[in-house]
């Protein structure tokens, strides 16, 4: 990063917030880099391949970018061939699942996991509400008027499945699946 770069960061404050302002998406290449850059010395301690692009060298040799499709995979060839680093697709695993059909159904989610509590979290929300008005990497954190608050909300899945089709409705399901969902669901083994 050049000298400027890094200075700008430095005097950024952090009050834009994407997701009020439909950033989130935007391409890395249309963002200000600025907004990526850390202080000299906060970047000689990141992990490698800190905010870098995926295949970048700085990742390891074990994986240069491509990832392989792989059909059905045995233990061994796991352990072996891409544990720890090496990412790949399980191609159509999911479909195999009987969760693949059984939930397109809102009866049978409705009469088999309707009465599960879920926890439901705004689609929009920034994280950037947890550092509101703190002091972050030597620098204190102001948020803007459009900052979206951080929220929860809990609901059972009877009432969610009716409001999930509603535009205005902006939350999604952030609870690990409850045992008794986890037998539609098949895990790789």
């Amino acid at each position: 990063l050049d000298a400027g770069v890094v200075q700008a960061a430095k005097q950024q404050t952090f009050f834009q917030n994407c997701a009020a302002r439909k950033l989130c998406n935007k391409p890395l290449e249309e963002r200000d880099p600025a907004v990526h850059a850390v202080p000299e010395a906060d970047a000689k301690s990141a992990p490698k391949g800190h905010l870098k692009p995926l295949g970048h060298p700085d990742f390891d040799e074990t994986w240069a970018g491509a990832i392989d499709e792989v059909d059905s995979m045995d233990p061994e060839t796991f352990w072996t061939s891409y544990w720890p680093k090496k990412p790949f697709l399980l191609k159509g695993f999911a479909k195999r699942s009987p969760a693949f059909t059984k939930w397109r159904d809102d009866d049978y989610l409705l009469n088999n996991f309707g009465h599960f509590k879920a926890k439901c979290e705004s689609k929009n929300e920034d994280r950037l509400t947890d550092y509101c008005n703190q002091e972050r990497f030597g620098q204190q954190i102001k948020c803007g008027k459009d900052t979206i608050p951080y929220t929860e909300l809990h609901m059972k899945i009877k009432k969610f499945l009716p409001r999930m089709r509603d535009p205005s409705f902006d939350k999604y399901i952030v609870t690990q699946m409850p045992d008794a969902m986890g037998r539609d669901f098949m895990v790789p083994n």
